[in-house]
């Protein structure tokens, strides 16, 4: 009898452990409203403080934008980007993220990704100081569509199944992991080009920044700003992106959007360490592989 009290008081400490977790309280929510109906006076941008610096007036390769039409290189760029992420049925990378959320700056997060478009699955494992040796599995068709997750740490054998869009599996992400991947990423500066065309009285700019080192490669970039006061369906006010001189692969994101009545950079991502096409089979998306702790 005391052995089986035992029994039951340490599970229920390990199980309230993991609970207090993930339910740390939040601060208030960003407004998510729309944007203020009058343009937006340049504000001053808050970022954070590790994360790449906003690009500078002089890139290392000048380029004369303006003898090009804006939108025509924008389109070249982002073409070339999408056309090097359509070739890609399998990759790994190291993931590098760092988002605003709740009123505050979240923590930088470094993870080894490995990525497999047909059946799609995400696998990730955190490396960096923050939530190290977390790992998450997911795919939209299996586990019925819930992430397999467990924490890093000393109760990190324990593994639980979140619905990619609850509180838990979403309370230090702007994202569900649906939308991770280079392709849902294009899809989003995608339909904001789209929509750029439509709007071109109205403020849009497009930068061309030339040629710069980002993650330490030579990579071509450039800055779109775009009228979000007066359409609401644009993703952001600005956006930086650069795409890998040689494979033309994306290796840097950063977004700045209004939160909080300030101008902030909210999501910035970056991806290092880019392998195309690397032969991933079943046993790099199942849990019981004996290299992961799931």
């Amino acid at each position: 009898m005391k052995k089986s009290v035992l029994v039951c008081v340490v599970t229920m400490i390990a199980c309230w452990t993991l609970f207090a977790w993930a339910q740390q309280p939040e601060q208030a929510a960003a407004p998510a409203g729309d944007a203020p109906a009058q343009k937006a006076a340049p504000a001053k941008e808050v970022v954070p403080a590790d994360a790449n610096k906003a690009p500078e007036a002089a890139p290392e390769k000048a380029v004369e934008a303006e003898k090009k039409d804006p939108f025509a290189f924008a389109e070249e760029l982002l073409g070339q980007i999408e056309k090097a992420v359509r070739k890609l049925r399998t990759y790994t990378c190291e993931f590098h993220k760092q988002e605003y959320k709740d009123g505050k700056m979240l923590p930088k997060e470094i993870a080894i990704m490995k990525f497999r478009e047909k059946p799609k699955r995400i696998y990730m494992k955190w490396i960096g100081e923050h939530k190290k040796n977390q790992e998450v599995l997911w795919g939209p068709d299996w586990n019925d569509g819930e992430l397999k997750a467990h924490e890093g740490g000393f109760f990190g054998f324990v593994t639980v199944n979140l619905d990619i869009n609850g509180k838990l599996a979403m309370k230090d992400s702007r994202h569900p992991i649906s939308d991770a991947g280079f392709r849902e990423l294009m899809k989003k500066l995608r339909k904001d080009l789209n929509l750029a065309k439509k709007h071109k009285g109205d403020g849009v700019e497009f930068i061309d920044h030339g040629f710069k080192t980002e993650m330490g490669k030579k990579s071509r970039c450039y800055e779109a700003h775009l009228p979000k006061d007066q359409n609401s369906k644009f993703y952001c006010y600005k956006a930086y992106i650069c795409g890998e001189a040689d494979t033309h692969l994306p290796n840097t994101v950063k977004i700045w959007d209004k939160e909080d009545g300030k101008m902030r950079l909210v999501e910035y991502y970056a991806y290092t360490k880019i392998k195309r096409n690397p032969k991933l089979t079943d046993k790099d998306f199942d849990p019981k592989n004996e290299e992961y702790k799931f």
